[in-house]
């Protein structure tokens, strides 16, 4: 251990020991910890297999990956560390794009009010074929932001979509009031149109020509997509085996809008840890302490919702003209 090594981490821990450092500083088990969080050198070669494992589990973003990394560790400077390590990602660099800003003023979707009460649903396609699957019905919460990742074969149909739907969506989550979706033939079929009529769900429409109206689930389909690249590298034929991690890993990563994530939303509590470096530390509280702050949990993400989703409008519009046409205008 670098605690019985490292020259510094030796004067800190002698210095813990005899009561002379505040009490954010423990040293027990052969560890440092800073806040409950275990302590590094900044120079230590653990640093950069830290943030590798963090970063590689999903190969996800700098604020996604310092959310992982700040439950468990820390060392000074490490921001900056994660920065630079995601920066010159190799990976990143082949799979990730730049984002391109479409013509036209965004016109958000009234924020929900409740979980996976409304939906949006896309499909993402032309995928290696593998165990019959080629396709993946991207089913979206629109308020917890929580995601579902369906594999689906080609070709498929209204009643195929919507066994898959009812198995995997209606079964954890009850039939939504409303679902967003383009105007993919299924979508608009009769028997979709008629099944949804009868269970009460309002189906909403993207206008044609018009994607980003759904901007949800499509930067979902994009996020999906990054992953898929990033965990099946040169082996793409395995995207089928990888999707329940992408699954978990999109659910457990932080969203800026958010300011939490989707597990945490829809369950009240932090997404379990595949790597758990404080056990036993984690307690159990009451039922009716839980629920209250599940509550006030969700009311204030409601709250960041609305304000993420005007910041976002105003920074879209601001690089953007109005522009209105008549009937019979020349377009």
């Amino acid at each position: 251990l670098e605690v019985n090594t490292n020259e510094k981490l030796i004067n800190l821990r002698d210095r813990i020991i005899r009561g002379e450092e505040p009490p954010i500083w423990e040293a027990r088990d052969g560890l440092i910890f800073r806040k409950k969080r275990a302590y590094l050198d900044r120079d230590s070669s653990l640093v950069q297999d830290v943030v590798m494992g963090f970063h590689n589990f999903g190969h996800e973003g700098v604020q996604k990956t310092m959310d992982r990394i700040r439950r468990d560790f820390f060392w000074p400077g490490w921001k900056q560390t994660v920065q630079n390590f995601v920066k010159n990602c190799q990976v990143c660099q082949k799979n990730k794009w730049e984002t391109l800003q479409p013509a036209g003023l965004m016109q958000p979707l009234t924020v929900p009010t409740k979980i996976w009460a409304d939906i949006s649903m896309d499909f993402v396609e032309a995928l290696p074929k593998v165990s019959g699957k080629t396709v993946i019905l991207v089913v979206v919460d629109r308020f917890s932001k929580y995601a579902h990742f369906i594999p689906l074969s080609h070709p498929y149909t209204a009643i195929s979509v919507a066994q898959a739907f009812f198995q995997d969506i209606v079964r954890l989550h009850g039939i939504p009031e409303t679902i967003v979706s383009d105007r993919d033939k299924v979508f608009r079929s009769a028997f979709w149109r008629e099944l949804f009529r009868l269970v009460g769900t309002n189906l909403c429409f993207t206008t044609a020509y018009r994607p980003q109206s759904d901007g949800q689930t499509e930067v979902v389909n994009r996020t999906l997509e990054m992953y898929l690249r990033c965990v099946t590298g040169d082996v793409p034929r395995k995207w089928l085996s990888w999707l329940p991690w992408v699954e978990y890993c999109y659910n457990t990563s932080f969203h800026a809008s958010l300011k939490t994530t989707p597990f945490r939303l829809v369950y009240g509590r932090e997404p379990p840890r595949l790597l758990d470096y404080t056990a036993g530390s984690s307690t159990i509280d009451e039922l009716d302490v839980a629920l209250e702050e599940r509550d006030d949990f969700l009311h204030m993400a409601r709250e960041r919702l609305l304000e993420a989703q005007q910041r976002m409008k105003a920074i879209y519009d601001s690089h953007h003209r109005l522009v209105e046409f008549k009937q019979g205008d020349w377009v």
